[in-house]
């Protein structure tokens, strides 16, 4: 690539939501899936992780039942006329494609899960960070959009009590601890399906995080909330 600083151009922010990176997690049957495909429409290939798109209508779906496989669809879409045909790709869900990794680096060093051998110095999960991170860095390295779907799991966390802002906890319903002398502040939060060791590369990837969760009106009625 030539470089010439003096072609360059203000930058222009896009106003198309879809344009965007995005990881998105919700509670499982909330629909996720389908507010992705109402997103992007026909121009997504999503690759489904588990047998789980039959309502999608239109949709067009990839299932992948191993990281190979996952591989090989890295490699079709390097072809052109798949560029030209989608401008996104969805993982649904990163978890379960994690998951295959870790069985595909497992059986590369004869284990049964990766960290059972000591004779080879963490080479197995040197072998699963690194990739990880290139084979999801494929998306966007092939010209794609990357858009990631994950379950939301409830966590407990805790918060120095001295730490919170005026405010801050408005609306959140909160428990006192005492540990080793400090006071916390306990709650519960929903958050992604995953480990830092998955998640890292995802959440420095996509330009939005968004949780999808349901609130009920003053009617009763539910309604799916972003």
């Amino acid at each position: 690539m030539s470089i010439n600083l003096k072609a360059l151009t203000p930058n222009k922010v896009s106003t198309d939501f879809s344009s965007y990176s995005m990881l998105i997690y919700g509670t499982p049957k909330i629909g996720k899936s389908t507010f992705v495909n109402d997103l992007y429409g026909d121009k997504i290939l999503q690759v489904f992780t588990e047998k789980r798109y039959k309502a999608l209508e239109g949709a067009y779906v990839q299932y992948v039942s191993s990281w190979s496989e996952y591989l090989q669809v890295m490699k079709q879409l390097k072809d052109k006329e798949l560029k030209e045909k989608f401008t996104a790709v969805s993982i649904d869900t990163v978890e379960n494609l994690f998951h295959m990794l870790e069985k595909y680096v497992a059986a590369k060093y004869s284990e049964n899960e990766i960290g059972e051998r000591n004779d080879i110095y963490g080479k197995d999960w040197g072998e699963l960070k690194s990739q990880w991170a290139d084979g999801l860095s494929l998306i966007e390295k092939n010209g794609y959009v990357p858009v990631f779907v994950s379950h939301a799991i409830q966590v407990t966390t805790q918060i120095p009590k001295s730490a919170i802002l005026p405010n801050q906890a408005d609306g959140v319903q909160m428990n006192a601890v005492k540990k080793d002398g400090v006071e916390y502040m306990e709650f519960q939060k929903f958050t992604p399906d995953g480990k830092d060791r998955m998640m890292g590369p995802i959440r420095k990837m996509a330009d939005n995080i968004l949780f999808m969760n349901v609130t009920t009106d003053e009617n009763g009625n539910e309604h799916r909330v972003i």
